[in-house]
């Protein structure tokens, strides 16, 4: 538990310890299952990558449906992980719950097809992620963006994701709907969630 416990060490110093909470329910459900040294193993240094790829803003409830996850089927862990690399991490809270119910309910019935749900790999899964997606990736709009910013201003100035703000700055950015720049760049929310409908977000 080396690695595990070294990712908790660093949620508690960073004073994050409502994620710390659920983290330790993860570790807690999962390796109180009867796995084979190479699950463990796996586990091991799986959960705490995963666990650093959770954006703060999100990731004590993201940890919450891992949690779920885990319970409903240990097995499950590393397909409800690679979904969330795949584009689940975009699904607002409500929406992530709904999706890990509906998995759990599939694999309950078949544990394949309920895998395949949950990697993003069926066609249920990825019209079930799309109907409930509204939040939109800066990267999905960042050409059209670039392209205006240059037709508009007149020079080369360009869009930045606010992850890649100098760290210096970052502090003083609170707000999830922030924009700034510094000159050179502007920065703005890696993604945008503030409406209900994906259109709304794309337009915003």
């Amino acid at each position: 538990l080396k690695a595990p416990l070294e990712a908790l060490g660093q949620l508690l110093n960073s004073g994050d310890t409502g994620s710390a909470l659920e983290f330790v329910d993860v570790l807690k459900s999962a390796f109180a299952q009867d796995l084979t040294y190479n699950e463990s193993q796996h586990l091991s240094l799986r959960l705490p990558k995963a666990l650093r790829t959770f954006p703060r803003l999100k990731r004590r409830w993201q940890l919450r449906e891992l949690h779920r996850v885990i319970c409903g089927d240990v097995r499950l862990a590393e397909s409800f992980l690679e979904g969330m690399e795949k584009g689940l991490q975009l699904l607002s809270r409500d929406a992530l719950n709904r999706f890990v119910s509906i998995g759990l309910g599939k694999a309950g019935r078949d544990f394949k097809g309920g895998s395949t749900f949950f990697r993003l790999d069926s066609r249920k899964g990825v019209e079930a992620f799309a109907e409930m997606q509204k939040a939109v990736l800066l990267a999905e709009v960042q050409p059209q963006l670039n392209r205006y910013l240059g037709a508009r201003m007149g020079r080369w100035i360009r869009v930045r994701p606010l992850s890649l703000l100098p760290t210096q700055f970052v502090p003083a950015v609170h707000d999830p709907m922030r924009v700034c720049s510094d000159g050179r760049f502007i920065y703005v929310p890696d993604e945008i969630e503030r409406f209900d409908s994906r259109a709304d977000n794309a337009r915003l």
